[in-house]
Protein backbone atom coordinates (compact mmCIF):
# COMPACT_ATOMS: atom_id res chain seq x y z
CA UNK A 1 0.00 0.00 0.00
CA UNK A 2 1.18 3.39 -0.71
CA UNK A 3 1.64 6.11 1.28
CA UNK A 4 -1.18 8.12 -0.12
CA UNK A 5 -3.48 5.06 -0.10
CA UNK A 6 -2.40 4.26 3.80
CA UNK A 7 -3.13 8.25 4.42
CA UNK A 8 -6.78 7.76 3.10
CA UNK A 9 -7.46 4.66 4.68
CA UNK A 10 -6.66 6.15 8.39
CA UNK A 11 -8.76 9.16 7.38
CA UNK A 12 -12.07 6.02 6.35
CA UNK A 13 -11.75 7.77 2.69
CA UNK A 14 -12.70 4.67 0.42
CA UNK A 15 -10.83 4.44 -2.63
CA UNK A 16 -12.94 2.88 -5.83
CA UNK A 17 -11.61 1.98 -8.49
CA UNK A 18 -12.10 3.87 -11.93
CA UNK A 19 -10.25 1.91 -14.76
CA UNK A 20 -11.35 1.04 -19.11
CA UNK A 21 -12.48 -2.12 -19.09
CA UNK A 22 -9.44 -3.89 -20.34
CA UNK A 23 -7.97 -5.93 -17.17
CA UNK A 24 -10.04 -9.03 -16.36
CA UNK A 25 -9.74 -8.92 -12.42
CA UNK A 26 -11.85 -11.24 -10.92
CA UNK A 27 -14.30 -8.67 -9.34
CA UNK A 28 -17.73 -9.13 -8.01
CA UNK A 29 -19.41 -6.34 -10.51
CA UNK A 30 -22.97 -5.78 -9.34
CA UNK A 31 -23.22 -2.20 -11.01
CA UNK A 32 -21.71 -0.92 -14.30
CA UNK A 33 -21.89 2.83 -13.72
CA UNK A 34 -20.81 4.84 -16.71
CA UNK A 35 -20.06 8.69 -16.21
CA UNK A 36 -18.74 11.17 -18.70
CA UNK A 37 -16.72 13.91 -16.39
CA UNK A 38 -13.80 14.24 -13.49
CA UNK A 39 -13.90 10.87 -11.55
CA UNK A 40 -10.74 9.05 -13.24
CA UNK A 41 -8.08 10.40 -15.06
CA UNK A 42 -7.62 9.94 -19.15
CA UNK A 43 -5.68 6.51 -18.59
CA UNK A 44 -8.52 5.18 -16.24
CA UNK A 45 -6.39 4.77 -13.07
CA UNK A 46 -7.79 6.23 -9.66
CA UNK A 47 -7.85 9.45 -9.04
CA UNK A 48 -4.46 10.98 -7.74
CA UNK A 49 -6.77 12.45 -4.66
CA UNK A 50 -10.38 11.82 -4.48
CA UNK A 51 -11.80 14.76 -6.01
CA UNK A 52 -15.48 15.98 -4.32
CA UNK A 53 -17.43 14.64 -6.97
CA UNK A 54 -15.76 11.34 -6.45
CA UNK A 55 -16.10 11.72 -2.60
CA UNK A 56 -20.16 12.46 -3.75
CA UNK A 57 -20.09 9.24 -5.65
CA UNK A 58 -18.64 7.03 -2.81
CA UNK A 59 -21.61 8.48 0.00
CA UNK A 60 -24.13 7.84 -3.00
CA UNK A 61 -23.15 3.90 -3.56
CA UNK A 62 -22.22 3.18 0.41
CA UNK A 63 -25.94 5.40 0.37
CA UNK A 64 -27.94 2.50 -0.52
CA UNK A 65 -25.23 -0.56 0.66
CA UNK A 66 -22.70 -1.29 -2.35
CA UNK A 67 -19.16 -2.05 -1.87
CA UNK A 68 -16.39 -0.71 -3.69
CA UNK A 69 -15.55 -4.15 -5.41
CA UNK A 70 -19.15 -4.28 -6.77
CA UNK A 71 -18.81 -1.39 -8.83
CA UNK A 72 -17.03 -0.73 -12.07
CA UNK A 73 -16.65 3.16 -12.88
CA UNK A 74 -16.43 3.76 -16.41
CA UNK A 75 -15.32 7.16 -17.71
CA UNK A 76 -16.53 7.71 -21.03
CA UNK A 77 -14.05 9.14 -23.67
CA UNK A 78 -15.99 11.18 -26.65
CA UNK A 79 -15.18 8.37 -29.20
CA UNK A 80 -15.76 4.82 -28.93
CA UNK A 81 -18.49 5.18 -26.14
CA UNK A 82 -21.04 2.75 -26.81
CA UNK A 83 -18.37 -0.39 -27.76
CA UNK A 84 -16.58 0.42 -24.12
CA UNK A 85 -19.61 -0.16 -22.68
CA UNK A 86 -20.56 -3.07 -24.32
CA UNK A 87 -17.18 -4.72 -23.92
CA UNK A 88 -17.92 -3.83 -20.02
CA UNK A 89 -21.29 -5.52 -19.88
CA UNK A 90 -19.56 -8.39 -21.48
CA UNK A 91 -16.84 -8.47 -19.24
CA UNK A 92 -18.60 -7.78 -15.74
CA UNK A 93 -22.45 -9.06 -16.37
CA UNK A 94 -23.40 -6.75 -13.86
CA UNK A 95 -27.03 -6.56 -12.41
CA UNK A 96 -27.78 -3.00 -13.09
CA UNK A 97 -25.94 0.30 -14.99
CA UNK A 98 -26.70 3.35 -14.13
CA UNK A 99 -25.10 6.30 -16.53
CA UNK A 100 -24.45 9.38 -14.78
CA UNK A 101 -24.62 13.09 -16.20
CA UNK A 102 -25.51 14.34 -19.40
CA UNK A 103 -22.73 14.06 -21.02
CA UNK A 104 -22.76 10.08 -20.97
CA UNK A 105 -26.44 10.08 -21.89
CA UNK A 106 -25.72 12.24 -25.34
CA UNK A 107 -22.74 10.22 -25.62
CA UNK A 108 -24.84 6.97 -25.26
CA UNK A 109 -28.42 7.24 -26.15
CA UNK A 110 -28.24 10.37 -28.49
CA UNK A 111 -31.52 9.80 -29.83
CA UNK A 112 -33.46 8.69 -27.09
CA UNK A 113 -34.77 12.16 -25.93
CA UNK A 114 -33.56 14.77 -23.67
CA UNK A 115 -31.56 14.08 -20.53
CA UNK A 116 -34.37 15.42 -18.06
CA UNK A 117 -37.58 13.29 -19.81
CA UNK A 118 -34.93 10.00 -19.15
CA UNK A 119 -34.73 10.13 -16.07
CA UNK A 120 -36.59 8.31 -12.84
CA UNK A 121 -37.54 5.66 -15.18
CA UNK A 122 -36.16 2.08 -15.51
CA UNK A 123 -34.74 1.45 -19.44
CA UNK A 124 -33.20 -1.84 -20.82
CA UNK A 125 -29.53 -1.49 -22.40
CA UNK A 126 -30.41 -1.90 -26.23
CA UNK A 127 -30.52 -5.86 -27.00
CA UNK A 128 -29.75 -6.63 -23.19
CA UNK A 129 -32.11 -7.60 -20.11
CA UNK A 130 -29.38 -5.33 -18.43
CA UNK A 131 -31.63 -2.51 -16.32
CA UNK A 132 -30.05 1.30 -16.86
CA UNK A 133 -30.97 4.32 -14.53
CA UNK A 134 -30.23 7.39 -15.85
CA UNK A 135 -29.11 10.17 -12.67
CA UNK A 136 -27.08 13.34 -12.47
CA UNK A 137 -23.10 13.54 -12.26
CA UNK A 138 -22.02 13.75 -9.05
CA UNK A 139 -20.29 17.04 -9.55
CA UNK A 140 -23.06 18.59 -11.10
CA UNK A 141 -25.29 17.63 -7.54
CA UNK A 142 -22.44 19.95 -5.80
CA UNK A 143 -23.32 22.38 -8.24
CA UNK A 144 -26.80 21.76 -7.98
CA UNK A 145 -27.74 20.81 -4.44
CA UNK A 146 -31.71 20.97 -4.97
CA UNK A 147 -31.09 18.06 -7.54
CA UNK A 148 -29.89 15.64 -4.83
CA UNK A 149 -33.33 14.84 -3.88
CA UNK A 150 -34.53 13.08 -7.23
CA UNK A 151 -30.66 11.83 -7.43
CA UNK A 152 -31.52 9.69 -4.44
CA UNK A 153 -34.89 8.48 -5.83
CA UNK A 154 -32.96 6.63 -8.97
CA UNK A 155 -30.21 5.48 -7.24
CA UNK A 156 -32.82 4.23 -4.85
CA UNK A 157 -34.57 2.98 -8.36
CA UNK A 158 -31.08 1.32 -9.31
CA UNK A 159 -30.80 -0.11 -6.35
CA UNK A 160 -34.60 -2.17 -6.32
CA UNK A 161 -33.35 -3.10 -9.99
CA UNK A 162 -30.07 -4.32 -8.20
CA UNK A 163 -31.78 -6.66 -5.73
CA UNK A 164 -34.75 -7.63 -8.11
CA UNK A 165 -31.77 -8.94 -10.23
CA UNK A 166 -29.91 -10.54 -7.47
CA UNK A 167 -31.35 -13.99 -7.75
CA UNK A 168 -30.28 -14.14 -11.57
Amino acid sequence: MDLRSAYLDALGVQQWLLRTPVAAAARDVQWLIVAAGPLATADGLPLPEPDAGGQMLTAMLRGVGLAAEQAYVLELPDVEARRLVQQALDQWQPRVMLLMGEGAVRSLLPDDGGFATLRGVVRRWPGSDVPLVITEHPAQLLQMPAGKRQAWEELKLARACWLENAGN
